[in-house]
């Protein structure tokens, strides 16, 4: 659980950072989530996201939700320069601003 700032980003050019979010896990944000270029945000089918603040995406949100119930809601607004790779139930009550492939 967040409240403030939350970010998946490499720390050194040319390796990857990931955030697991698996095995029925939950992940609540109400600050700023931001997934940097070379990082990766993974939600499993079974896990939940829930974000009341913004989402930026520069890199790789990968989400599969819905087959046991797993879900990704977001009440505020996603930024996204990078891939949303939805594979089942993505709720957005806020904003999306889409500047790549979603």
């Amino acid at each position: 659980m967040s409240n403030g700032l939350l970010t998946v980003q490499s720390p050194e050019k040319g390796q990857k950072s990931e955030l697991n979010n698996i095995d029925g896990g939950t992940i609540k944000n109400s600050g700023t989530l931001t997934i940097g270029y070379n990082g990766l945000l993974n939600n499993d089918k079974s896990s939940a996201l829930y974000n009341s603040g913004a989402i930026n995406i520069m890199a790789l949100l990968n989400v599969r939700v819905g087959e046991s119930g797993g879900e990704m809601k977001n009440s505020g607004t996603i930024y996204n320069d990078g891939i949303v790779h939805n594979m089942s139930s993505l709720m957005n009550f806020g904003m999306l601003i889409n500047n790549n492939v979603l």
